[in-house]
């Protein structure tokens, strides 16, 4: 840790097992993004021009910069660092137009129509070419975003809560900081690969479900943001083929790893896929882990968009080809179709193409059927039959290509792939039967084949809707639906055949009917089924012929759960299956797009083949696959797909040349005059007459020409005004709508940004303490686990109720420790930040139905009301509650309150002072009554905002004591002085109120309650009982987790036991400080009257507060450099040994005390660890803890928690 205060750089280079971490740029001109740290606009990448029709030049008549200012106090990082400006929109918006828009006549395009965005030629490929992304060490990012996301995530979260902006600015964005790389497009698709493992491991260990899915679906929200930086940085068809490039381009997994360790790689000669075979991409990976976050986004749908419409091409991995032929290999480029072949056999494979041949497919496929089964002769084989027979053959033989193009689990994706996979089993049933039939002679089996080939009719017709509406929201359920009914229904049956089988057995042991007369299992299950669908009574009717008692029972039994429940299960269920969908629609729909649109980029030549061609081409260029040369092979196949494809080869083309790029929108130079488009439909005069005619033409034709130049630099003029609007804009900050900023709108958890964990881990986890650089403040997780269930023991069987104090800590993960996995979650704060970042445990408590709440522990300032409310307003009614000591201070607390926009209700404490004179009323004072009823009268009001909860008290001057019987004394005084304040509530007051008493020495003293030898526990039972018959009492504390020298000097529980500390007890002793400070010694003073030591950390550091019982600010442990010590200081011993003699700010001096002959010299270099004096000043000079566990290793980092910052 490089100082008290120093904050990781995400930016800087990891710890060694991730190597230096750099960002060398993909394109020298990228524009800016919004979510990168980079505050410089960088030119745009056209060269530095700027894509504005008239480049923003200075001009006389410009109006002086009119830009809105932050003041330096209201400055926030993260509302400063990303602004985005006009420019900055413009800039996005023309982008996207580039991307849609024809390509220039100057870009270079190669003979096939394909070009690479960069103006170089496209180099002609074969499949035995290297894959140029082989150097990407996707095995190396995988395992290292695997170790970050473990790191990071260790509570489960839903992914709302991971979108919300604390979670972004905590957990998500540094990962996307951290992994985002200009030059390797391998992250997305490595993120993809973790979050299937880790769904993979949520389905086996179930201790680690929602963990394992929080962390999966933090990886696709990673991804999502990754690739949408990509968007935003690189513009024009350059970005877009980026975007090409990060989704589709293929990786395998060991790329990058050792020897060793990869797997034997297959490769089949026939496939002629060479360097390619057996790879994904990024797209595939998120269809098949079902990323519909990932895929919904804006980035991901440009380039399916793009995809599917054919201006993006590529030739696919895929698992298996029947026929394949690739001689030649077309990597990822856009596509002009002016500069390509008039017949180019590949658009047959362009999604969009592809699902229109599909549908003309399946239309014929359906109108044959139809033919078919009309003209049906179940004897001898019509034309019509043999025209199906051969077409359907055909067609099944394309949907058996389509399962092994990209494997069974991406094919089943589609809507209708069970349609179609039903259908061909029939169709094969019905082929197999029928040729047996014709074959044998056996005109029966061909009358059946028919019959069952007429069952295919209620699967073939709805099937032509899927495909026709495929975005309807019926459809997208259903298939769900179906697949949840079935496996509902199964579990019935298989459920209910006990049923069936208890009948069973009860006929045949009934006497008064025979083994012949009783009824077999095919008459039983039918009159199941009957009750099952509430057709017939039959069953309930022959019930006692089984038994007469039992017999009924059952039928009975059986029909309410066959029925009836089952009936409502399966109904909600389903309910509740289309209302998640129906919920999130969009992202169903973009998903469904995205396997449409990568299910229809083909590899097999076989689906060139319209049905039945396919099935000439299977006979004849199968065997031709064996025998010629692939260039030869090529060359016929080629040719024979485009005589048999022709008239659509020439269509595609026709309409591709026109439509498949939007034509650039005309610059009007001369001002108003005709438009220079030339678009053949558009200078038909009839279609513009048409349109004309329209009352909404003027709303399309204001954009289809840019602004003549005298309005653009008018426009110009203005913008720096609407920049300043801009950068204050939700746009530009994410916080709101506003153009203007107040006090009351900055959340003040912004103004102090924290390090992430994520971050911290990666430079500290698994280091050794002699290899961290200094100072630094290390936690023991087993000390402070065990000192928090002691206590947490110790109120479970006093039946007290217990608050956490986190003040002393300020972290999250020790919060969570103090208050357990189960009961109430209850915590005191001493500042509102504190309860701020409590927020989402808070929620979480209470969405799993724990007790949870907050008290704001002192005196509540009319300032931080607001935020109060705030935090009020996102938790149950009275989760938020102040501390008030003042009736003055009470009414205007009230007040506003009940004039709040936003109405919340808050609970009261009345702070009670037991002699501490810091904060509180004392009982005796003659405005305490007043101020109770006060609070009553306002507590009972109609429509109150306020309630009185109970009493408080800190027993602050407890640290004072000396003694077991100090800290008894000091716990049963303030349970006498709630008990006093509990007479001043009026009569008309109902209900318990909580009694909250503590300080860690009193509250911790409760521990010597359960033993007979403690002092005054019969006093302490006595005064408790009292007053737990009619109110709650409860505990508070805050350092007792991590204690510290002023504690254990308190002496007030025993510094051992006789035997093992029980689970409701900790001994005090210094073994059990769970805080140490590390410090080093950086020179020796042997020669002065007491050897001295100075260590590099002071004040500052280590705080400066004293302790009662020796004369310095801390004790050196006999850890690392001082292990050799014979004596560790004990001021109740022989006071010998290293402690922290003097400080200053930045510098501490350790002296030695006690015998000179008896010290262990240090040197120069020594790291020592100090217990502090106190533990919450201790460690408030750091941002985070470095955390080790005593019950392990002891010496190694093995988490880091962050400490909250700000008030």
């Amino acid at each position: 840790m490089s100082g008290p205060t120093s904050s990781p750089d995400w930016n800087r280079s990891g710890s060694p097992a991730y190597g230096t971490f750099t960002r060398p740029p993909f394109n020298p001109n990228p524009t800016k993004s919004h979510d990168s740290n980079d505050s410089a606009i960088a030119p745009s990448s056209n060269g530095g021009e700027d894509v504005s029709p008239t480049a923003r030049r200075p001009s006389p008549q410009r109006k002086p910069s009119r830009h809105i200012e932050f003041r330096k106090y209201l400055k926030r990082p993260h509302m400063m660092e990303n602004q985005r400006t006009l420019s900055d929109a413009l800039r996005s918006a023309k982008s996207r137009e580039e991307q849609e828009t024809l390509l220039p006549e100057e870009d270079y395009a190669g003979a096939d129509g394909c070009f690479n965005g960069q103006g170089e030629p496209m180099l002609e490929r074969t499949a035995s070419a290297p894959d140029l992304n082989n150097n990407k060490k996707t095995y190396f990012n995988i395992h290292r975003i695997r170790r970050l996301v473990l790191a990071v995530i260790e509570d489960p979260y839903t992914v709302d809560q991971l979108r919300e902006p604390r979670m972004n600015v905590l957990i998500v964005k540094p990962l996307v900081d951290r992994l985002y790389d200009e030059e390797d497009i391998s992250i997305v698709y490595c993120l993809l690969v973790n979050r299937m493992q880790f769904l993979r491991e949520q389905q086996f260990q179930q201790h680690h479900q929602t963990v394992d899915l929080t962390r999966a679906n933090l990886c696709e929200l990673v991804a999502m943001k990754v690739l949408r930086r990509h968007d935003e940085e690189s513009t024009g068809k350059a970005g877009l083929l980026l975007l090409a490039q990060i989704m589709v381009a293929p990786f395998q997994p060991f790329q990058g790893a050792p020897d060793e360790r990869c797997p034997p790689r297959h490769s089949s000669e026939y496939q002629g896929q060479g360097d390619y075979e057996g790879k994904l991409t990024a797209l595939e990976v998120a269809i098949v882990s079902e990323s519909k976050v990932l895929l919904a986004g804006s980035a991901s749908q440009k380039v399916i968009d793009a995809i599917y419409r054919g201006r993006i091409v590529y030739t696919p991995t895929v698992y298996m080809d029947i026929i394949p032929d690739h001689y030649k290999h077309k990597p990822i480029s856009l596509y002009d179709p002016r500069k390509a072949p008039t017949l180019n056999q590949y658009r047959l494979m362009v999604p969009r193409t592809r699902n229109i041949i599909e549908v003309v497919q399946f239309i014929t496929l359906l109108a044959l059927y139809c033919w078919c089964m009309t003209m049906r002769k179940d004897h001898f084989l019509t034309g019509a039959e043999i025209t199906f027979l051969l077409y359907g053959s055909g067609w099944v033989l394309d949907e058996l290509t389509s399962c092994l193009e990209h494997g069974w689990e991406v094919h089943t994706q589609e809507l209708w792939a069970f349609l179609d996979v039903t259908f061909a089993g029939i169709f094969l049933i019905y082929l197999g039967m029928r040729c047996h039939g014709w074959m044998m002679g056996q005109d029966e089996t061909g009358r059946q084949a028919l019959d069952v080939l007429a069952v295919a009719s209620p699967i073939l017709f709805p099937r032509i809707a899927f495909n026709l509406m495929p975005e309807n929201m019926l459809f997208i359920a259903l298939r769900a639906m179906v697949k949840e009914f079935t496996a509902l229904s199964l579990i019935a049956v298989w459920c209910f055949g006990g049923f069936l089988l208890a009948l069973k057995w009860l006929s045949i042991s009934n006497p008064a009917v025979g083994y012949e007369d009783s009824p077999n299992s095919i008459t039983i299950s039918k009159w199941m089924l009957w009750i099952w669908f509430g057709l017939d009574g039959t069953g309930i009717d022959e019930a006692p012929g089984f038994h007469e008692i039992l017999g009924p029972t059952l039928m009975v039994i059986y029909a309410f759960l066959g029925n009836t429940l089952f009936l409502t299960v399966l109904v909600s269920i389903l309910s509740n299956t289309f209302s998640k969908i129906a919920a999130d629609a969009t992202a169903e729909i973009q998903f469904r797009r995205a396997v449409l649109t990568f299910e229809g980029v083909k590899s097999d030549s076989l689906f060139a083949y319209r049905p039945p061609f396919n099935l000439l081409a299977f006979i004849i260029l199968l065997p031709l696959k064996f025998i010629l040369s692939p260039r030869w092979f090529h060359k016929i196949n080629v040719s024979a797909i485009r005589i048999l494809n022709f008239p659509i080869l020439l269509a595609i083309s026709h309409y591709e040349r026109r439509y498949l790029w939007k034509p650039r929108r005309q610059l009007s130079i001369n001002g108003p005059g005709p438009s220079k488009r030339t678009t053949w439909l558009q200078d038909i005069g009839f279609w513009r007459s048409w349109k004309q005619l329209s009352p909404h033409a003027d709303l399309q034709a204001v954009f289809e020409e840019e602004p003549p130049a005298d309005i653009v630099q008018r426009i110009e003029e203005e913008d720096d005004l609407e920049d300043a609007i801009l950068e204050n804009s939700f746009a530009a900050t994410g916080m709101g709508t506003r153009s203007y900023i107040k006090m009351a709108d900055i959340n003040p958890l912004s103004a102090y940004p924290l390090p992430t964990r994520a971050s911290l881990l990666s430079q500290y986890l698994g280091k050794r303490l002699e290899d961290l650089p200094t100072p630094a403040v290390v936690l023991d997780r087993a000390i402070i686990r065990r000192n928090c269930d002691a206590m947490l023991n110790i109120c479970a069987e006093l039946k007290v109720g217990f608050r956490a104090h986190v003040k002393s800590h300020k972290t999250l993960e020790l919060s969570k420790v103090q208050v357990g996995e189960s009961g109430p979650a209850n915590f005191i704060v001493s500042t509102i930040a504190e309860a701020e970042n409590l927020l989402p445990e808070l929620c979480d408590a209470q969405a799993k139905g724990r007790e949870a709440s907050v008290l704001y522990g002192v005196p509540v300032p009319q300032s931080g009301i607001p935020r109060l409310i705030s935090l009020a307003s996102k938790l149950k009614p009275r989760s938020i509650n102040v501390i008030i000591d003042n009736e003055n201070a009470f009414l205007k607390f009230h007040k506003r309150l009940s004039t709040s926009e936003t109405k919340v209700e808050m609970g009261v404490f009345i702070k009670i002072d037991t002699g501490y004179e810091r904060a509180g009323i004392k009982t005796s004072s003659s405005n305490f009554s007043s101020l109770v009823k006060r609070v009553v009268e306002k507590s009972q009001e109609p429509k109150s905002v306020c309630f009185l909860q109970g009493f408080y008290s800190h027993f602050g001057h407890s640290y004072g004591g000396s003694s077991e019987d100090d800290a008894a004394n000091g716990l049963i005084e303030e349970l006498l002085g709630l008990e006093k304040a509990i007479e001043a509530v009026p009569e008309s007051f109902s209900g318990k109120l909580v009694l909250s008493v503590g300080a860690t020495p009193t509250a911790t003293a409760a521990q010597n309650m359960l033993s007979s030898s403690s002092p005054k526990v019969q006093e302490f039972h006595d005064v408790l009982g009292r007053l737990q018959k009619d109110h709650v009492v409860e505990l508070h504390a805050g350092v007792y987790p991590v204690l510290d020298c002023q504690q254990v000097a308190t002496h007030a529980r025993p510094p051992s036991t006789s035997s093992a500390a029980t689970s409701s007890f900790q001994p005090l002793a210094k073994s059990n400080i769970g805080i140490r400070m590390l410090v080093e010694v950086t020179s020796v003073y042997n020669e002065r009257s007491k050897p001295e030591a100075l260590v590099s950390a002071g004040s500052l550091a280590m705080g400066r507060e004293p302790c009662k019982s020796y004369p310095g600010w801390g004790i050196v442990t006999s850890a690392l450099g001082n292990a050799s010590a014979k004596h560790i200081y004990d001021e109740r011993g022989d006071k010998t040994g290293w402690i922290v003699g003097r400080i200053s700010q930045e510098h501490g001096i350790l002296t030695w005390e006690g015998d000179r002959s008896e010290c262990n010299e240090l040197t120069i270099g020594d790291r020592v660890m100090v217990w502090p004096n106190h533990a919450c000043v201790a460690g408030a000079g750091f941002g985070w803890y470095l955390v080790v566990d005593s019950e392990s290793d002891g010496d190694t980092v093995v988490d880091v928690w962050v400490r909250w910052r700000g008030w």
